[in-house]
């Protein structure tokens, strides 16, 4: 097709764009495969299907502070490093 030099630019611009983006697909369903793989998540309630597909998933993070129901009075946060 000769179309002129701006529009072919374009389309194979455009071409490069759709293959570029058709590789970085592939690498983000590994990844997201990858993050599936874990159960960082099962332990949760309530927990969505689509969560599980997070970097949240790897489970290897925890709570610092442990919940404290907050009232009247004083009110004191034990964490492992220290009082709040």
């Amino acid at each position: 097709m000769n179309l002129g030099y701006g529009i072919n630019t374009y389309f194979d611009t455009l071409q490069s764009f759709i293959k570029l983006f058709f590789v970085f697909t592939l690498i983000n369903i590994a990844i997201l495969l990858l993050y599936n793989s874990f159960d960082g998540m099962k332990s949760l309630s309530g927990v969505t299907k689509t969560a599980t597909w997070s970097i949240g998933n790897l489970g290897s993070s925890s709570s610092i502070c442990s919940p404290v129901s907050f009232g009247v009075g004083n009110n004191v946060i034990s964490c492992p490093y220290g009082d709040i």
